[in-house]
């Protein structure tokens, strides 16, 4: 459990950014997003520590979604959606790439960035 001094929003925040919530953690979240006072905060400080689609993520697997206000849900859907399509696009881009590049017989070694959301996260919209 996470220290009591640290507020709802950051706790909610902490719980949320996870990628794959375990049976206590959702529980946790579930909690916790009913304690949350300050959906603005969540906004501000998810986006300053790009979460939000992680929050978005684990609001749809969960039942406390019907507890956060509509324009926030709405909020994060759209920010997740527009990660989503950013991604595919670099994605399609970088495959056009590597294409071109092994046709010409340099082989590539892919260490980050939109590698990771395909392979690491799963999800081209969580980052």
């Amino acid at each position: 459990m996470i220290s009591d001094t640290i507020g709802v929003e950051n706790k909610f925040l902490i719980v949320g950014s996870g990628l794959n919530l375990n049976h206590e953690e959702q529980m946790e979240f579930d909690r916790l997003a009913g304690r949350v006072n300050n959906w603005d905060v969540i906004l501000k400080q998810a986006e300053k520590h790009h979460v939000k689609s992680n929050i978005y993520k684990n609001l749809l697997k969960s039942e406390s979604r019907a507890l956060v206000p509509v324009a926030v849900l709405d909020k994060l859907k759209g920010d997740y959606i527009k990660t989503l399509i950013a991604n595919t696009k670099k994605y399609a881009d970088l495959k056009n790439i590597i294409q071109k590049l092994n046709e010409k017989g340099v082989d590539v070694i892919l260490l980050k960035g939109v590698l990771l959301s395909h392979v690491l996260y799963r999800d081209m919209g969580i980052r």
